[in-house]
């Protein structure tokens, strides 16, 4: 029987839901709220070499903590309306400023703290083909940023408005109780930041394209799965990460995950999902964890 998981991930690493190549029967809804942890205690330089995040820091660098709001609702048979809203709570470390010179109180990082309402993603996924056992989708979707300053230190993310569409394929592996998708898409950096404020001057972000496969298999009331997600700038990052301010104007990563989701009752699951990030260039090396509470209706 195919199930439904949700795979959010760090700011850049909008949410992603295994699924985007079915569409939601008429009348239908799917509800999903988790939880983030994420830590990394490295970065990913311009150039893909690896750092330390901060240099001279050795604990965790970087910390996102937050929770996230998404939703399904068929609207036609073939149509399906998606919905997600992101809560950040982010916290940075980088070493005291006067660190190397000895003085009482310097060998304690400065702690920096973001959190509030980021963004609303409203999506539509369009059935485009279906035959026996695939489908195929094309999902669109804009996030729209929840009116936060991109001059805080972190900012919650870019400010402005991006466009995501992606075409997703999808087949179920029956009489094996499985299922396997994949998608390809491109995400569009509007520029639009009126839905944000801040003074500080505005750098360009670049277009990104997105890769996404998943393979997941039942075992009783327990889904498993393997995913893969990417964000590739369509341009090579040129500037280093800074890790007081993680917002990435360009950056390529790979995340690759485990994921179970056991359902108590048919309508109902549990979620735990882990990733790593085995590559990457001018972002952070982070490891993210996401427990969730699902259900149908």
């Amino acid at each position: 029987m195919r199930r439904w998981a949700l795979a959010c991930t760090l700011c850049a690493f909008t949410g992603a839901a295994s699924g985007q190549a079915w569409t939601q029967s008429a009348g239908s809804a799917y509800v999903k709220v988790s939880s983030q942890w994420t830590g990394a205690t490295e970065q990913y330089r311009e150039d893909g070499t690896r750092a330390p995040y901060a240099a001279g820091l050795e604990a965790n660098g970087f910390e996102d903590r937050s929770r996230y709001l998404y939703a399904e609702y068929g609207v036609t048979g073939n149509g399906t309306l998606v919905v997600q809203l992101a809560f950040k709570d982010m916290l940075v470390r980088t070493p005291h400023p006067q660190a190397s010179s000895g003085l009482p109180g310097t060998e304690v990082p400065v702690e920096r703290g973001a959190s509030g309402f980021q963004q609303v993603a409203l999506g539509w996924r369009q059935g485009l083909w279906r035959r026996g056992p695939h489908r195929l989708a094309l999902n669109t979707s804009v996030r729209i940023p929840l009116a936060y300053s991109r001059d805080e230190m972190p900012a919650l993310g870019s400010g402005q408005a991006d466009v995501d569409a992606m075409l997703h394929y999808g087949a179920s592996l029956w009489p094996f109780p499985g299922y396997a998708q994949a998608g390809l898409g491109y995400r569009l950096r509007s520029g639009y930041r009126a839905l944000s404020s801040g003074d500080a001057p505005l750098p360009e972000y670049g277009n990104e394209w997105l890769l996404h496969a998943e393979g997941g298999a039942n075992l009783g009331p327990v889904l498993l799965q393997a995913l893969l997600f990417a964000t590739l700038s369509n341009q090579a990052p040129a500037t280093e990460f800074d890790p007081q301010n993680p917002v990435p104007t360009h950056q390529r990563y790979i995340k690759t995950g485990l994921g179970a989701t056991a359902y108590p009752v048919s309508s109902i699951g549990v979620s735990l999902q882990v990733f790593t990030t085995p590559y990457g260039a001018s972002t952070v090396r982070s490891v993210d964890w996401f427990a969730g509470l699902e259900a149908r209706f």
